[in-house]
């Protein structure tokens, strides 16, 4: 019981330190994401976000680094839902084809001074 306590302690205080509403990044999810299954309550694959993000902005690369989709969000009401989606599709419309892709993530926020943005990078499985 000691170690639970001990280590829910430092938990808190990281978590407090990161002055930040995560405590650990934002990941995509589901992950793997299979296209055409409803497993997401947005229809797609979701991106946690702060609920008091101002702006965001999604990039989708392949593996050989092209990005095959940006996904820019500006609607407070949108973004006050604590996520962003991606549907699975390029610039184009089409679903792209399965395998691992890239994201960066960029999220604007306010702060006593005006504003500040985090980004956050990783990859993740899509199955058509």
């Amino acid at each position: 019981m000691k170690a639970f306590s001990k280590f829910l302690t430092l938990f808190l205080v990281a978590f407090t330190l990161a002055g930040t509403l995560f405590a650990v990044e934002p990941a995509p999810h589901p992950n793997p994401w299979r296209f055409g299954e409803n497993n997401s309550a947005n229809g797609g694959i979701d991106f946690n976000i702060r609920t008091d993000a101002v702006k965001a902005e999604l990039s989708i690369y392949n593996l050989n680094g092209d990005r095959v989709r940006l996904v820019k969000v500006t609607d407070l009401g949108l973004l006050s839902t604590g996520a962003v989606t991606w549907n699975g599709q390029n610039e184009n419309g089409w679903v792209v084809a399965g395998g691992v892709y890239f994201y960066a993530l960029t999220v604007t926020f306010p702060t006593g001074t005006g504003t500040d943005e985090e980004t956050y990078k990783g990859k993740f499985v899509f199955i058509d």
